[in-house]
């Protein structure tokens, strides 16, 4: 027994709107719609293709003729045998949309039909694709023989190539096309580069021969279905902002469905939509859409990045209350660039005017994300006074302390200190205070000064925020962790977790009590399966280890063990308090090659119409050579097409009865080769 396994890669091609393989029914008898010029797959020659669409009367490929660009190239005519059948079926078998190939039947293409013309019958059928076919092509053969290109690939050197086709039946039935070699375009969409990067390079025409120039890569000349997202601008945002997004499909996609879990659409069903993430969101998530096509649904997603917004802070130097004719430096954080109102510039003092003025910076981050934070700035008529406070934060967290300092300039009579919210009055006294705030609340404290002029005082408000202290429990199944801070779990015991909140900046203390439950295994025994389609016949057993509460993805439920009667992936799966596990299975079937091949020991060329001709038959032979000697080693005949045969002459007489003897060299599509030798005896 021999097998061949074939793995396709599935490609999504983008075509331009330029051309599109729809129902046509032509006036003229037929017309060449498009040449794959520069083919992948070696060797080239025997991979090249031309389609086009015959007119509203059937034609027939014995009288087609055609000539090639490439004139040392003769017309070989066409052919249709066990060879292109086996061809077409194998490259049926990379289809993956819901297209098809045939070849037509006794050599009739249909009135209004598409037809891929292949320049040999022995095409590589994996070197151009036909996985995203989704329309019927009659595809007519070549005979074998010609191995040199057909057309003109890409070259400097100026020149048109010029393609005839013709039918003796109906008269005048014929088209002819022309292309300029120097526009060919590579797999980039320009022109020249390596050979590698010009396979692909393809030739359209319109119905006047107009020719366009486009490359796929190593594609057939048909066009699939396609939908592919764009967005009009980055997909990646801002918290708040939205996103325009527009869907480029061919013609034949109907019933777009705009979706996503994140976020919301001006309309779910026209091709450009305004999309608005969901606040708060994800910072990376996909955008959906599908469409319905001939082949059933096709779909595409895009990635949008939502970036947070910029923590910006608002801060002026030294302080938010200053005396008059001094002067404050406004200054942004937690961006990178910033613009404030009033005409301030971000890190540029200036003297503000006496009374109370509310400032606005606006932040912008490397991602062109913006917030923004205010700030007031107080100015007083001071006697020369100035007082620290350290740290400078109006804002301290519970359990912290601020030391009081003054600096004040001038003959002060009298000092006075007044913390107030149930602080002590500090009178008379110049110099440092330290003072501990273990109580929550906002304190004013106030600085007043006395001099020969009068009084004079300051006053900042310091808010203490409280130390916040938390529990949480978790009972959760094995797999399961949690993070707290910089620190994740997941193994049952009781964690405790000192943070910083967000909103106050203080301590926040978290208590963690998680417990994990460690679920039943359980495993499928038998190991995923390659069977021969021809051997999968009374299904498969599976059995199931462990475990508790088993489900089977075929819907029996509480055994452990079941029959599949088909391949794919089977899961299994345990609930146990609550906790799920599960197994899966894959069977593969593939269709499995058995060549074979027989050889006659004796033939009777007697004229009677039975047994005249020493034939060699067999199956899945994709080459085949044989050759007949005599008993003295002279050659009499060699043949090469399985369909061929000796028929006991030689040089146009019968030889004598007697042995006679052969060699076969034979290739199956397996790719085994053989060499074979014996004799057969020729009797009249």
């Amino acid at each position: 027994m021999y097998s061949i396994t074939v793995k396709c890669k599935k490609v999504i091609f983008l075509f331009s709107l330029s051309f599109l393989i729809t129902q046509n029914f032509y006036s003229q008898c037929f017309e060449i719609e498009s040449i794959l010029v520069d083919a992948c797959g070696s060797v080239e020659g025997e991979n090249e293709m031309v389609r086009f669409s015959v007119g509203n009367t059937a034609l027939n490929t014995a009288n087609m003729n055609v000539v090639w660009p490439n004139t040392t190239n003769p017309w070989l005519g066409t052919c249709k045998n066990a060879t292109t059948a086996n061809t077409v079926a194998a490259l049926n078998a990379t289809i993956l949309g819901c297209g098809w190939l045939k070849e037509p039947t006794g050599g009739v293409l249909p009135a209004n039909s598409s037809v891929l013309l292949i320049t040999s019958t022995a095409i590589d059928v994996y070197a151009n694709s036909f996985a995203n076919l989704s329309d019927t092509l009659y595809v007519v053969f070549q005979c074998a023989g010609n191995t040199a290109g057909h057309f003109a690939n890409w070259s400097t050197t100026p020149g048109l190539r010029t393609l005839t086709m013709s039918f003796s039946s109906p008269s005048g039935c014929n088209d002819v096309v022309t292309y300029d070699r120097t526009l060919l375009l590579n797999q980039n969409g320009l022109i020249g580069g390596s050979s590698a990067i010009r396979d692909g390079a393809l030739v359209n025409f319109n119905a006047a021969g107009n020719p366009t120039y486009e490359n796929f890569g190593c594609q057939a000349p048909f066009v699939p279905e396609y939908l592919v997202i764009y967005s009009i601008s980055s997909t990646s945002i801002c918290v708040g902002n939205t996103i325009q997004l527009y869907v480029n499909t061919s013609n034949s996609v109907t019933n777009l469905n705009w979706s996503s879990l994140n976020g919301s659409f001006n309309s779910t069903s026209n091709d450009t939509v305004i999309f608005t993430p969901s606040i708060p969101s994800p910072s990376n998530f996909y955008v959906f859409i599908t469409g319905n096509t001939s082949c059933g649904t096709i779909s595409d997603s895009i990635l949008i990045t939502v970036n947070q917004l910029p923590n910006v802070t608002a801060n002026a130097s030294p302080s938010t209350i200053i005396c008059a004719g001094n002067s404050v430096t406004l200054t942004g954080g937690g961006a990178t660039s910033y613009t404030w109102n009033n005409g301030v510039t971000n890190g540029v003092a200036f003297n503000p005017s006496l009374g109370s003025v509310l400032y606005t910076v606006t932040g912008t981050d490397a991602n062109n994300c913006t917030n923004s934070d205010t700030i007031t700035l107080t100015t007083i008529n001071c006697i020369n006074l100035t007082a620290s406070f350290i740290p400078s934060s109006l804002i301290i967290c519970q359990g912290e302390s601020i030391t009081f300092t003054d600096n004040s300039i001038g003959t002060i009579t009298n000092w006075n200190w007044n913390f107030g919210g149930g602080f002590p009055a500090t009178a008379n006294t110049q110099g440092p205070h330290n003072v501990v705030f273990n109580t929550p609340g906002i304190f004013n404290i106030t600085l007043q000064v006395t001099d020969a002029n009068g009084n004079d005082d300051t006053t900042i408000a310091i808010t203490v925020n409280p130390i916040i202290n938390t529990s949480q429990a978790f009972n959760e199944c094995q797999g399961f962790s949690i993070t707290v801070g910089n620190n994740t779990y997941n193994l049952t015991g009781n964690y405790t977790d000192t943070l910083q909140s967000l909103s106050s900046g203080c301590d926040s203390i978290v208590n963690t009590n998680l417990s994990i439950n460690s679920p039943i295994p359980v495993i499928i025994i038998e190991n995923d399966t390659t069977i021969c389609e021809n051997e999968f016949n009374n299904g498969m057993v599976l059995h199931a280890s462990g475990g508790t509460n088993l489900s089977w993805s075929t819907g029996v439920i509480n055994v452990d063990s079941i029959i599949i009667t088909q391949s794919g992936i089977v899961t299994v799966t345990s609930n146990n308090n609550g906790c799920i596990v599960q197994d899966n299975f894959e069977l593969f079937l593939e269709r499995c090659l058995k060549p074979t091949i027989y050889i006659p020991n004796v033939f009777t060329p007697n004229n009677d119409g039975i047994n005249d001709i020493f034939e060699v038959k067999g199956s899945y032979i994709e080459n085949i050579e044989v050759t007949i000697f005599n008993r003295w080693g002279n050659e009499l005949y060699t043949w090469k097409d399985i369909n061929d045969g000796w028929d006991g002459n030689y040089k146009g007489e019968l030889v004598p009865d007697g042995t006679y003897f052969y060699l076969i060299n034979v290739e199956f599509e397996n790719r085994e080769k053989k060499n074979l030798t014996g004799s057969v005896t020729l009797l009249r």
